[in-house]
């Protein structure tokens, strides 16, 4: 059918890219949002479409920029784009870390943007951070608030490295990487995007049963 060979295309294009540009129709969205008298307690979901494709691009570890299109028909104030955003994120919980830029094709209005911003996303991607860092920022928090095993065992990370870019891959050295559980994980994931951004970006995080590396002592 037409829509196979559509998704076919879409998922064949991701595959090529480093990042995926995701264009929303905001027409869709007011429609929904308008039934409201106050939009923020409006429930609001992305279209089927729409959240495969993100999914799809964050499960290739694509940079990921989510384009609100059709910004020029909107009645708005300087409120809507923060609401447009958060109904969005609200959605895709797990997603909270990309960026939006709002645009109209009719009018160019900020389609310049789209380039320049996909270009930060692609940087943000290819974004190596020094060991040193990582451990002076991330070790902190780790003591701070430690992991807790399912085994109640105790639990220590030792050391934090980048394993890779483009996609970026973090490790962390440990004794017990089995039970670090996932709410810990995200914990982590959180609090490297607050000391290092990665703005768009899926991160991979990796726990490895090893001390410190010997050309890292």
């Amino acid at each position: 059918s037409l829509e196979y060979f559509s998704a076919l295309r879409t998922h064949r294009s991701i595959e090529r890219c480093d990042v995926a540009i995701i264009v929303i129709d905001a027409t869709t969205i007011i429609s929904k949002l308008s039934k409201y008298a106050d939009p923020k307690m409006a429930i609001f979901k992305l279209s089927k479409e729409d959240v495969e494709i993100i999914i799809k691009a964050a499960e290739l570890k694509k940079g990921i920029l989510i384009v609100i299109n059709k910004w020029d028909l909107i009645e708005k104030d300087t409120q809507t784009a923060k609401i447009f955003e958060e109904k969005v994120k609200e959605h895709l919980t797990t997603f909270d870390y990309l960026p939006f830029i709002f645009t109209s094709a009719i009018t160019k209005q900020r389609v310049s943007k789209i380039v320049e911003s996909a270009l930060e996303v692609y940087n943000e991607r290819a974004r190596e951070i020094k060991t040193s860092a990582l451990n002076d920022k991330l070790l902190p928090y780790i003591k701070q608030t430690p992991p807790r095993s399912k085994s109640h065992k105790e639990l220590k990370i030792n050391y934090i490295t980048q394993l890779k870019h483009s996609p970026p891959v973090i490790g962390f050295f440990c004794n017990l990487p089995s039970e670090i559980e996932v709410n810990y994980k995200r914990f982590l994931e959180h609090k490297i995007r607050d000391e290092f951004g990665f703005t768009g970006v899926p991160l991979t995080l990796v726990f490895k049963a090893k001390n410190k590396p010997r050309e890292e002592q």
